[in-house]
């Protein structure tokens, strides 16, 4: 193999030029193939310089991090590093050819093809970007169509781990960063949720997972919990399968407060009863948090004078046929009424204010509208809805009739109340 030029590892000398190079082990013979061109981590025209020498993504900075894509290349350069020696008295980086970016993935394939004893592990130059181009694609897909591991591979990757083997990989790992897992997004979360929704464990898999359980600890089946529900009572109890029935609450949603993954469940607290944190003072201060809490935030005065209390405003909007919106700007004193009702902040209101507002409401609480039936009985009522509710009438047809637009609806005649006094 002719070489054009030699560097340590730690040269900054590089030139600036696209080309073919190698990472050379001179004690053990060894070599990483790659190519030096322009991709999204290294700018057009820095070429080698970039590949070795600049950015965290150069081969000096990911060894140096521990975190090179070649794992065969970072223990090998780890054992240099953990046995005294200076990586640039072990590896040399070598320039085999100069040629232009269109060329380098071509030149590198034929190295890769014809080169022996790499620590490269993929067949396909990719020359350090991770996107596959069709032509790539192709070639992994004609050499891998209808390959099958022999037996005696599928029968070494299955073997069952010694104990000493275990032992030695939970020591590798022991005071070493962990890597970031995989995260699904929400939609393949939901995606994921929708596909498992109605499956059932066979019986064969519900033994297994049984059976692989018996003699480990359960924490949910022996632990001892506190739990703080809504209201600010406080529950002992020992496992947690029997309360998350008895409240409809789930085993994992108990367990993941009680490990501190999540603060609350369903508003409810969970703690390990032998927890350092729990005191008296500590439980004290939880219970008085989720009384408040529970105490009534707004206060809704009605057409007719009546008083609610409420902390959620989407559900008494939703149970009064009102809007979220409307009720928010009352409370945000933009309008002073939604539908006629009046909305104030518990925490604001005085209660002299509060009997002056639900005496003017009952004082002009009069009858809006008449309905006359064909036999001509009267209907005094307030809400077009609410009349509408349980019969055949709509909101649409009664609004017609008191506009005028109709003269009647269903049989029935519509007017004002203020227009059955006048006449």
């Amino acid at each position: 193999m002719k070489i054009l030029e030699t560097f340590t590892l730690f040269d900054s000398e590089l030139p600036s030029t696209t080309g073919i190079y190698r990472i050379y082990n001179k004690i053990n013979g060894k070599q990483y193939i790659g190519s030096a061109r322009a991709n999204r981590n290294i700018p057009s025209g820095k070429g080698f310089k970039a590949r070795f020498c600049n950015g965290p993504r150069s081969h000096r900075s990911m060894l140096i991090n521990g975190n090179h894509h070649c794992s065969h290349l970072q223990n090998s350069y780890n054992k240099v590093i953990e046995s005294g020696l200076h990586p640039n008295d072990v590896f040399e980086i070598h320039i085999l050819e100069y040629v232009e970016i269109s060329m380098c993935l071509i030149r590198e394939q034929w190295y890769l093809d014809n080169c022996k004893n790499k620590y490269n592990t993929s067949k396909l130059a990719r020359g350090g970007v991770t996107e596959w181009t069709s032509e790539m694609r192709a070639k992994a897909s004609k050499r891998m169509k209808g390959y099958s591991p022999s037996a005696a591979t599928r029968a070494l990757l299955s073997r069952p781990k010694s104990d000493e083997h275990k032992r030695k990989i939970a020591e590798a790992h022991r005071g070493k960063p962990k890597k970031k897992g995989y995260k699904m997004t929400d939609e393949q979360r939901r995606a994921h949720g929708e596909r498992r929704k109605g499956k059932k464990l066979s019986l064969e898999s519900r033994q297994k997972q049984s059976e692989a359980k018996k003699g480990k600890p359960q924490p949910h089946l022996e632990k001892k919990f506190i739990g703080i529900s809504p209201l600010g009572e406080i529950y002992y109890f020992t496992g947690a399968t029997k309360f998350s029935e008895e409240h409809t609450l789930t085993i994992s949603g108990i367990s993941s407060c009680a490990t501190g993954k999540r603060k609350h469940y369903k508003e409810w607290f969970f703690f390990y009863a032998d927890d350092p944190r729990i005191t008296v003072k500590f439980l004290e201060e939880l219970v008085y948090k989720q009384k408040e809490s529970q105490k009534p935030k707004y206060i809704g005065v009605s057409p007719l004078g009546e008083v609610f209390y409420f902390s959620s405003i989407s559900d008494f909007a939703e149970a009064h046929q009102l809007t979220h919106v409307g009720i928010d700007h009352c409370l945000r004193k933009i309008q002073k009424t939604h539908a006629k009702w009046s909305f104030y902040s518990a925490s604001e209101i005085t209660p002299d204010l509060l009997n002056e507002v639900v005496e003017s409401k009952r004082s002009l609480a009069k009858p809006w509208h008449v309905a006359i039936s064909p036999d001509g009985e009267k209907t005094y009522f307030h809400r077009i809805v609410d009349f509408c509710k349980g019969t055949e009438f709509t909101p649409g047809g009664i609004s017609g009739c008191l506009n005028g637009r109709l003269k009647t609806h269903r049989g029935w005649m519509f007017m004002e109340y203020q227009d059955e006094l006048a006449a």
